[in-house]
């Protein structure tokens, strides 16, 4: 061995003997990853310990979700105006029962309702609603489905005999949220023909429905119609709380909302004389729903900003902002708010002097007025008739009604 080896090796001999690894040393020198793994199995011990704890309770209690359980949400889904979700609790009802036809027919109708919402055509969902009476006429939540359908269609003297007929199903089987949705079309349907006292009554119904049954959007919707109505009552100071409490909750429900509380103060400013807080309200409205279609709403804030210019006294602006709520108010087939549009434009003519368009368009609003049966809306009259007869040139005059004859074949529903 050379001298450099047997130095090597003597050196090597004097070091002391290395300690054999042990836990305490291994642990020290990755405590942060022992750390996290504890952790981490912490974590899914208790995860794992609640899932068992759940499965003993739901065994010995019984609480498991049964077809009555599906059924029960997936129809208040539907009648809530949620027909995709409804959907999903009815495929978990038909897995339940595959031999339960009735299921299968209401799992049918939601998925042409779901289809409807996304633009489909409305026959298929009122052809499913139908087959759902005809397998089952007390089918409470076809009822509802078909009050709501004729509603859509703007054919009101379905919809509101058919709405009735929801109702009493619902409070009989104390079906709180079919209830709701039936109190909502009636609303509807009694505001739009002038019935402003039942409007009221079933309004408020639909809010403490609304209220028992904890749907923000149904509520706030509920709250609409009942802000509306008020309104139309002249309890001016009570509609506005509708609308200020909307606007309240409407952090949680979204710019929808929060444009039904502002459209509704805008009528509430308007019918108290303040054009100027109504204008402000009204294009705040117009100009968030700019480009998100046409809507209830945007038509109606497209109205009110009509009537608050024309009665302010800036005609042509009032005149442009009326004809754009009338092109709102007809695709939605609001045949009340259509007759009234058409009257509100009419005035404004006639505040303009413009005695041609004037006559043409009260006549308008009479003869769908007659037609729909809204007696309170027909403002066209012997003695305004009179008037146009000595303001217009006779030729003028049988022209405005040739023309005004023309348009109600335009501006009819049906």
């Amino acid at each position: 061995m050379s001298r450099k080896g047997k130095r090597r090796q003597q050196a090597k001999a004097k070091r002391p003997a290395r300690p054999k690894p042990t836990f305490g040393r291994y642990y020290r020198h990755y405590r942060d990853t022992f750390h996290k793994i504890f952790r981490w199995a912490g974590i899914a011990a208790g995860a794992i310990a609640l899932v068992i704890i759940a499965v003993v309770i739901v065994k010995k209690l019984g609480v498991s979700l049964t077809k009555a359980d599906y059924l029960r949400e997936a129809r208040k889904n539907f009648v809530l105006g949620y027909p995709d979700r409804a959907v999903l609790s009815y495929h978990q009802a038909e897995n339940a029962d595959q031999a339960d036809t009735k299921i299968k027919d209401e799992t049918a109708m939601a998925r042409a309702w779901a289809d409807m919402m996304q633009g489909g055509q409305t026959d298929h969902a009122l052809n499913a609603t139908s087959q759902v009476l005809a397998t089952d006429s007390t089918s409470t939540v076809a009822h509802v489905g078909l009050a709501q359908l004729y509603s859509r269609f703007g054919n009101l003297k379905q919809a509101m005999p058919q709405a009735n007929s929801a109702l009493k199903f619902a409070v009989a089987a104390n079906d709180t949220p079919s209830a709701l949705a039936a109190s909502l079309v009636l609303e509807s349907c009694y505001r739009q023909t002038d019935l402003i006292d039942s409007a009221a009554i079933y309004a408020e119904q639909s809010v403490d429905f609304g209220n028992a049954v904890g749907d923000l959007t149904s509520l706030l919707f509920a709250e609409y119609g009942a802000g509306l109505s008020t309104l139309r009552q002249g309890k001016l100071e009570k509609g506005k709380l509708f609308f200020e409490d909307i606007l309240a909750k409407a952090a949680t429900g979204g710019s929808l909302y929060e444009n039904m509380g502002k459209v509704g103060l805008a009528d509430y400013f308007h019918r108290s004389g303040n054009y100027d807080s109504a204008s402000f309200y009204a294009v705040t409205v117009v100009n968030a729903l700019a480009n998100s279609g046409v809507s209830e709403v945007s038509a109606l804030a497209s109205q009110i900003l009509g009537r608050a210019l024309r009665d302010k006294g800036d005609l042509p602006n009032a005149i442009s902002r009326l004809n754009s709520s009338l092109a709102g108010w007809q695709p939605l087939r609001r045949q009340g708010d259509l007759v009234d549009n058409l009257n509100d434009l009419a005035r404004a003519y006639s505040l303009q002097k413009d005695y041609f368009n004037a006559r043409k368009y009260y006549l308008v609003a009479a003869t769908l007025a007659g037609k729909y049966g809204f007696n309170k809306k027909n403002l066209y009259g012997a003695d305004m008739n009179m008037r146009f007869l000595r303001l217009l040139s006779q030729s003028e005059y049988l022209r405005a009604g040739t023309e005004g004859t023309a348009l109600v074949q335009q501006y009819s529903i049906w």
